[in-house]
């Protein structure tokens, strides 16, 4: 089991396949470019998107280009691979697809216990404020 803390409290325990499966992003998938100059990027995150069509564009600079694949759409794969392995024109030199690591998990927990404090901390501010302009009493 992982237990995740965050400002001291508890956030999430769980095993590595539950925290990905309740926190993950899904997939990565990783394509590099064979020339980034001749490399078609519209044409193939087009590509991408027609045979994945939740799959979202997350980079696209020099020699890579990434997309994040939902956890439901495996089963879209193969049609996907098959047909990069067969269209050298695409300029792709390999590809690769990878689940959310633990490392991806714990700093999305960290942002959104941030997120979380900074919520808190300006909640307070206003309470404070509100305080501070509180309306004057009229006296008859």
């Amino acid at each position: 089991r992982v237990a995740i803390m965050g400002d001291g409290k508890l956030r999430c325990c769980g095993t590595s396949l539950y925290l990905k499966t309740k926190f993950g992003l899904g997939y990565s998938m990783t394509i590099e470019k064979r020339d980034a100059v001749k490399f078609d990027s519209k044409a193939v995150s087009d590509l991408v998107i027609n045979h994945i069509p939740d799959a979202n564009l997350l980079n696209d600079v020099g020699k890579e280009i990434v997309f994040q694949l939902p956890f439901n759409s495996s089963a879209l794969f193969q049609s996907l691979f098959e047909y990069i392995d067969v269209h050298d024109d695409l300029e792709i030199a390999s590809y690769g697809v990878s689940v959310t690591t633990q490392e991806e998990i714990f700093i999305l927990l960290q942002n959104a216990t941030e997120t979380q404090a900074q919520a808190e901390e300006g909640r307070k501010q206003l309470e404070q404020s509100a305080e501070l302009i509180a309306p004057a009493e009229v006296i008859p």
